[in-house]
């Protein structure tokens, strides 16, 4: 499964540019997704079932990104996936910016 084409699906709706890893960006908001944990969550027969895949979204602004986060938060839920890790929202001296960093869980059956 790709986990990024999967999360820029469940964040098509926002119509904010989203990137991989990295950003060079211009944008007043954007978010970057980093895929930060994948490994098998149910093995059988020394097989591997069910992995879970851990993404990491960093949602960056030029002022208040609530809404944003709210609704971030929102569509990966309705996609499946559950959030693990949320850090409070900080300024990013370096790129004079918002930043939130969420990470979300994806169970995903490989049988």
């Amino acid at each position: 499964m790709n986990m990024n084409r999967l999360v820029m699906n469940a964040l098509a709706p926002l119509e904010k540019p989203i990137h991989y890893v990295t950003a060079v960006n211009e944008d007043n908001e954007y978010i970057i997704i980093n895929e930060f944990n994948t490994g098998a969550a149910l093995i059988a027969d020394d097989e591997e079932q069910t992995s879970n895949q851990i993404v990491q979204l960093d949602i960056f602004s030029n002022g208040n990104f609530l809404d944003l986060v709210e609704q971030t938060m929102h569509l990966m839920k309705q996609a499946g996936f559950v959030r693990t890790y949320e850090a409070p929202g900080e300024f990013d001296e370096d790129m004079k910016r918002f930043r939130k960093t969420i990470r979300f869980a994806y169970l995903n059956e490989t049988i």
